[in-house]
Parts: C-alpha cells; sequence; structure tokens
C-alpha cells in the first residue's frame, strides 16, 4: 500500500543517515543491494589470477554510469588492485586489464572469438553465461566455477536444471541441444 519506503545506515559511531528511497502512493515493490569491500577484493584477486593462470586478458563488466555508488565502487577497487599489484604481471605476459559497461562488453563478446576472462557480477554473469554457452551450441556444455581468492579452493557444478530438463525432452523423443 502506500507509504515510505527508507534506507537507514546506523554506523558505530556518529549520526543514522537515512534515506528516503520513495513515497509510495500504492502498492509496489522495492530491491536492496549490499556487498563489502573485502568480499569485492577477493573477486577482484580471483579474477586477476584466474586470468593470469590462463593468459588471457580480464574484462570486469558494470553499469556503473546507472548504479554509480554500487557498481563504482567494484571499478574502483578493481583498478585500484590492478594497477597496485597486477599490472606488472599482466603486462609481462602481454596480457591486460579494462573495465567495460555490461551493454559494450556483451556486444564484443557476441563478435569475439573469446580468448578472455569476463569478471561479472552475480546477475549479470548468470544470464550472460547462457547466452555465451548457447553461442557454442548448448547450455548443456557448460559449468558452474566458483574460485576463493587462495587459489587452492574451487567449486563446480554442472548449469542448474539445464540437462535434467533436456534430458526429460530426450525421453519425449523430442530434440534437445545437448548431445544424448
Amino acid at each position: 500500500g502506500a507509504g515510505k519506503l527508507e534506507l537507514v545506515f546506523t554506523p558505530k559511531t556518529g549520526e543514522v543517515v537515512r534515506y528516503t528511497i520513495n513515497e509510495y502512493k500504492g502498492p509496489g515493490v522495492a530491491m536492496g543491494m549490499y556487498n563489502t569491500d573485502e568480499s569485492i577484493t577477493a573477486f577482484a584477486h580471483s579474477s586477476f589470477q584466474y586470468a593470469l593462470d590462463r593468459v588471457y586478458p580480464l574484462y570486469l563488466s558494470t553499469k556503473n554510469t546507472i548504479l554509480k555508488k554500487y557498481d563504482g565502487r567494484f571499478k574502483d577497487i578493481f583498478q585500484d588492485i590492478y594497477d597496485r599489484e597486477y599490472k606488472k604481471l599482466f603486462e609481462a605476459k602481454n596480457i591486460w586489464y579494462e573495465h567495460r559497461l555490461i551493454d559494450d562488453m556483451v556486444a564484443y563478446a557476441m563478435k569475439s572469438e573469446g580468448g578472455f576472462v569476463w569478471a561479472c557480477k552475480n546477475y549479470d554473469g548468470d544470464v550472460q553465461s547462457d547466452s555465451v554457452a548457447q553461442g557454442y551450441g548448448s547450455l548443456g556444455l557448460m559449468t558452474s566455477v566458483l574460485l576463493c581468492p587462495d587459489g587452492k579452493t574451487v567449486e563446480a557444478e554442472a548449469a542448474h536444471g539445464t540437462v535434467t530438463r533436456h534430458y526429460r525432452f530426450y525421453q519425449k523423443g523430442q530434440e534437445t541441444s545437448t548431445n544424448p
């Protein structure tokens, strides 16, 4: 119903900061996102290490033109870490790091022949990994890999639900893009 949506930050010291997000005149919906510098830093290190191990350039895509503070934080942290810790290592392998807007990166990926590491925030990665996998023939060939910055901890799994759904089609004699 009608009402005011607020975001409130209560610091350990100092005054409470309160932002009015929206004055609803009727029913609506809202979404909140958060991240920590520690988490973004770990993501950056994992991405840089993976690119170095594969000897591929690294691209981080965000929509920092719209999500200026949130996505801007990813962009700034990645750039700072690259400049301080990875730039010389990348240059020694003749690879690079670059930030791109998500729309530009999607267009680049569609016309590309591959050969790069694409660091995406969660939702973008979920959507774009399916697009890239289908471009190579099948979502059933895709895997999901989570890397920790220690370089030793890895979780890998098949794409959620894809193969099961294709198998059900196969059982009914229907064609799928997954090899039987």
